[in-house]
């Protein structure tokens, strides 16, 4: 289990500081069922003008992989992305997700078996 498990953080490691250098704040999110990988776009906060002149903030742009028995992903916000680099985005989280589960179903495993 620890094998799986550190392969993982190793894995995450790499894919955070990857999407870092593209300007993604990505975090990893594994309290709770189901796990699931964040990432916001880093941008200095951007304003829409309002017909009446007053400024209204602009959320930035999210994409949430969510890791269940079949991957979701949710977007919020008005994304920039090539459909290319929004798929290997979501592939890579996604298979980061699957590495997560597979190591937390292992370790259910083997407590069960030292219980058992």
């Amino acid at each position: 289990m620890a094998g799986i498990m550190g392969l993982f953080a190793s894995e995450l490691d790499e894919f955070i500081a990857d999407y870092d250098n593209q300007f993604w704040d990505a975090s990893f999110h594994g309290e709770t069922y189901p796990p699931r990988i964040i990432m916001e776009r880093s941008t200095p906060p951007l304003y829409r003008v309002e017909d009446d002149g007053s400024k209204t903030l602009e959320p930035n742009p999210t994409i949430q992989i969510i890791g269940s028995v079949d991957t979701e992903v949710v977007t919020t916000g008005k994304l920039q992305i090539s459909k290319k680099d929004f798929t290997k985005l979501t592939n890579r989280a996604a298979a980061l997700l699957e590495l997560f589960l597979h190591g937390f179903m292992q370790e259910r495993k083997e407590l069960e078996a030292e219980q058992g």
